[in-house]
């Protein structure tokens, strides 16, 4: 700015001299000198006011180039910041947000543990209902089956003492009769155990039927404390012409089966009386278990 004032300094001197020298002119040479002087002038005052204009560009320019290197100075500034701030404000956005995962994974962990247990409650819950629904089904299988076999045994052992009774002979002399004729000779003990009854009413049967003459006893041959029952001649021959009428009432009862089935069932009868005598044995212990507790109660209050 200092060195401009100067130069307009000087170029005012100049043109005051330039104004001087021309008004010296004029006095010597009043008309063309005049038109020249007045030429002169309005050279002089175009060629500064040229020059001042270019000035005044020069330094309008200078002004508008300091403003543009001022906003392009401080948009890079700002530009640098702004780089230098988003580091600083994705460091901060991801340090947030670690420190929210920290804090928000137990909350996830949480949900999804919550949600696996409410998951396993619905399993148990429908495999409970399963269970359940197959012991239901279980056992309503069972008391069909039984109801069924039961009326079949009933049926068919109907027509087996319909056969008996055309003999004039009761069911348990026919049961002991016929085990006898089929396996020989049994001790007692034994009968009593084959044909499910009891050992005093076995006795019963045997005296009755030994007093017909159908049945003996005998010395054991291995053990003298017990004897042996068998059948004698009028017995076997008893039997001999009862049983294969017999025979064939119980053939006729069964004839709805085919060889192959009456085997399988066979066996799944087999191994169902095995099953059902297990578990009478041990109910039979649990309620004696159950009866000596009972009275030794008894027995304690007298």
């Amino acid at each position: 700015m200092a060195k401009q004032s100067e130069k307009k300094r000087k170029k005012k001197q100049k043109r005051k001299d330039r104004e001087a020298a021309a008004v010296a002119n004029a006095d010597s040479s009043p008309a063309g000198e005049g038109a020249e002087e007045g030429t002169s002038e309005a050279t002089s005052e175009s060629t500064v006011k040229g020059k001042g204009e270019r000035t005044s560009k020069g330094i309008g320019a200078r002004k508008d180039k300091g403003k543009d290197e001022g906003t392009g100075n401080g948009a890079g500034a700002g530009e640098e910041r702004d780089s230098s701030v988003e580091p600083a404000a994705a460091a901060g956005v991801e340090g947030g947000r670690a420190r929210g995962g920290e804090s928000a994974e137990p909350d996830r962990t949480d949900e999804a543990h919550e949600a696996l247990v409410n998951e396993a409650s619905v399993h148990e819950a429908s495999a409970a209902a399963a269970d359940a629904e197959s012991d239901a089904e279980a056992q309503a299988l069972d008391l069909r089956l039984f109801r069924v076999w039961l009326r079949a045994t009933r049926a068919l052992y109907a027509n087996v003492e319909r056969d008996i009774a055309c003999h004039g002979i009761n069911k348990e002399h026919f049961m002991l009769l016929e085990l006898l004729y089929s396996k020989g000779a049994h001790p007692v003990q034994k009968i009593s155990e084959r044909l499910d009854i009891p050992s005093g009413s076995i006795t019963y049967v045997v005296d009755k039927l030994a007093g017909k003459g159908l049945v003996g006893r005998r010395p054991h041959p291995d053990d003298r404390r017990t004897s042996l029952v068998e059948l004698t001649v009028a017995g076997r021959e008893l039997l001999e012409t009862v049983f294969p009428e017999h025979a064939k009432v119980i053939s006729r009862s069964l004839s709805a089966l085919r060889p192959e089935e009456k085997r399988t069932l066979l066996a799944l009868m087999k191994r169902a009386g095995l099953a059902a005598s297990r578990v009478g044995a041990h109910e039979q212990a649990r309620t004696g278990a159950n009866d000596n507790e009972q009275d030794n109660e008894q027995e304690e209050t007298k």
